[in-house]
């Protein structure tokens, strides 16, 4: 089987957002930073309210940058 994968070379970037009332820092690759902005402002939310979402409904072991990634990965929004 001969498949065409394509791979991003893109480096996490840090940034701080705000967790309810909280400053904190993520570092994500820029794609996750740009689908999560797509789905917050296709919801009508700020980027810090979509993550204090996803920060509440993730499990308490795991972390807050793979609970992105896995909430991405699930929403097929992400990928408009």
């Amino acid at each position: 089987m001969d498949m065409d994968i394509h791979i991003p070379n893109e480096q996490p970037e840090k940034r701080s957002v705000t967790i309810a009332g909280h400053r904190t820092s993520l570092s994500l690759e820029p794609t996750f930073w740009k689908a999560l902005k797509r789905i917050a402002d296709d919801a009508d939310m700020s980027l810090s309210a979509l993550i204090t979402a996803i920060d509440d409904a993730r499990p308490e072991t795991t972390n807050l940058s793979s609970a992105i990634r896995l909430y991405l990965f699930n929403n097929p929004s992400s990928r408009a």
